[in-house]
């Protein structure tokens, strides 16, 4: 077996594809003149990386626990939508990515859920810091939450900023999965000088392994106030790491670069007051 070593700056504009002519010669004898040669040729295709690599989903459930676009609930009532689908679908890896839930406008968020199984090859004893960016034991620094000041400018601040902390369910009972509960209260309408602008942030760990699916549920769950069509989205950013070998111009070797992509998902849900219903 041979291997033959490649350059990394294969593009569009090389082509995806590179064959080699290899010979091979056997002399006879030493100082001899016989010689035996053979002549063969290999071609090896390679994938350019992709661009469109991490998902996300956002929904919510009817009463018999069916995904759903929409719902009715009751005024007032408390309910919950859900988000998961975070998963590295390229070829190389996410880093640094960000979801960004767009609460719905007058939702009263009060808890948020998260739900991370174990899966038996990578993660036997899941923990948070297995995907969202978790420094050292302090789990409560990757949920934002975002805030607009007197000038309109939009703010960050961690769960620990808030006076928030993440306690996880110790039920003994459970053994496949783990559960952490972040109990929000009335504190996103108690920050003096600011205004909850309704966008919630869950920051993942540095790099996310290509081709990883994310075994796990996020549950956000609050109350509907009044009668409303409420525009609920959320948002994704992540950055693409690739190299990029230098041009003509340019003199000493390529570089690694970094390229920030996002993706989009939006969606109605709607509440409206079940003695309404015909």
């Amino acid at each position: 077996m041979v291997a033959i070593p490649y350059p990394n700056n294969f593009n569009n504009s090389t082509g995806f594809e590179n064959t080699s002519g290899l010979t091979t010669t056997i002399s006879f004898g030493g100082g001899s003149n016989i010689h035996w040669s053979k002549q063969d040729s290999n071609t090896t295709s390679f994938t350019s990386h992709t661009w469109d690599n991490f998902t996300h989903h956002k929904y919510v459930k009817d009463a018999d626990g069916n995904e759903v676009t929409d719902k009715t609930v009751g005024i007032g009532a408390v309910d919950e939508y859900y988000l998961d689908g975070f998963n590295s679908i390229g070829n190389i890896p996410v880093f640094n990515a960000v979801s960004t839930d767009h609460v719905p406008e007058d939702f009263d968020l009060r808890e948020i859920q998260i739900c991370l199984k174990n899966d038996t090859v990578h993660y036997p004893d899941i923990q948070l810091k297995d995907w969202f960016k978790v420094d050292g034991t302090d789990i409560n620094q990757f949920i934002r939450f975002g805030f607009t000041d007197a000038n309109g400018n939009v703010v960050y601040k961690t769960a620990d900023e808030l006076g928030l902390h993440l306690e996880q369910d110790t039920d003994a009972g459970v053994t496949e999965e783990k559960n952490w509960t972040l109990e929000i209260g009335d504190v996103l309408t108690n920050q003096p000088g600011l205004t909850f602008c309704n966008e919630v942030e869950f920051v993942f760990r540095e790099e996310i392994p290509r081709y990883t699916e994310f075994n796990g549920l996020i549950t956000m769950r609050g109350a509907f106030p009044h009668l409303w069509t409420y525009d609920n989205k959320i948002d994704t950013s992540y950055e693409v790491h690739y190299y990029q070998p230098p041009t003509a111009s340019e003199d000493g070797e390529g570089k690694w670069v970094s390229s920030r992509k996002k993706s989009h998902r939006q969606m109605l849900l709607s509440a409206q007051n079940r003695r309404n219903r015909h």
